[in-house]
């Protein structure tokens, strides 16, 4: 893939949608948001949020450059909203509006002058966040034991007490078949929810079939107004900043050890994983060494995350 042209997704989009097929001129647009803090490193901690249109018509090389992005909102600080919905809302209403068409003048043809008005019509492809980012903007579950909207409810979390965080198992069902990772999974198939799937769960949430809780649903975007976007083969996607700049840190943790402490080794014991790095529970030290060699010996092996 070249360009955002050749994706699976703007394929589809013109597969589906004739209105965007057949006029060279509609636009494909994405929306990209991202948190920061305007005075730097102040101590004073002060969020605010952006929202910028990419318009995917012109070359990659210039559709993210300063001078053709455009700057559709703000959200001003000091702290982040609760919901992003009521800042959205002008801008979805304007998009709604460019999808049924609008009347407009190309002033860079050289056709006669009554030939130059045309319908403009205008999709939007696709948001671009952070993952926290992601749950700001769509209403969706991060965190937690839903916090993978792509894997929904067949996501396999499991908080640890030890590290007071939840972590996500059996990763190993997204590798290829004859992955040596694999390590005895059968699973072929990786779970995949898309968005008309949470809107089938969030109608039977209305009905009170399903307890919003356990849902993964949050809230309901005001995204979701635009009449193509739940048909959409992709409507969220992560940066790549954020994305390989979290991978590539624990990767290198895990090979400096970074993550190799005694509580790490006791979510082992949580998890029932990994038995040789299991920290020892009881130690016996002779009588004679003394309470301090005993002292001085579990300190040691607690510097050392419990090796033996």
């Amino acid at each position: 893939m070249r360009t955002v042209g050749d994706s699976r997704a703007m394929q589809h989009v013109e597969a589906t949608h004739d209105r965007i097929k057949d006029h060279p001129r509609a636009l494909r647009l994405g929306i990209a948001t991202d948190g920061f803090s305007p005075v730097g490193l102040s101590r004073k901690s002060y969020s605010i949020w952006p929202v910028m249109l990419i318009n995917y018509n012109i070359p990659p090389w210039l559709a993210t450059k300063k001078g053709h992005m455009m700057l559709s909102l703000i959200i001003p600080g000091p702290k982040k909203p609760a919901t992003m919905d009521i800042y959205l809302e002008p801008l979805v209403e304007e998009l709604k509006l460019l999808w049924d068409g609008v009347r407009a003048y190309d002033a860079g043809t050289r056709c006669p002058r009554e030939d130059r008005w045309f319908t403009l019509h205008a999709i939007c492809m696709w948001t671009i966040h952070d993952s926290p980012g992601l749950g700001f903007i769509s209403g969706l579950a991060v965190s937690g034991t839903r916090g993978c909207p792509t894997c929904g409810d067949q996501l396999e979390a499991q908080y640890s007490p030890s590290l007071k965080s939840t972590y996500y198992l059996e990763h190993e069902k997204y590798l290829p078949l004859d992955h040596p990772l694999r390590d005895g999974c059968t699973d072929q198939i990786p779970p995949y929810m898309m968005m008309i799937d949470y809107c089938v769960l969030e109608a039977r949430i209305q009905a009170g079939e399903v307890p919003r809780v356990s849902s993964g649903i949050n809230r309901t975007s005001v995204l979701l107004e635009l009449p193509y976007w739940d048909g959409l083969l992709i409507q969220h996607l992560g940066d790549a900043m954020h994305q390989e700049g979290n991978v590539v840190k624990n990767l290198l943790q895990h090979i400096w050890g970074k993550v190799d402490t005694l509580n790490h080794r006791r979510a082992c014991v949580e998890f029932g994983m990994h038995p040789h790095a299991w920290p020892y529970t009881r130690l016996n030290v002779p009588r004679d060494m003394g309470p301090t060699f005993e002292s001085r010996l579990h300190m040691k092996i607690h510097e050392l995350g419990g090796k033996d």
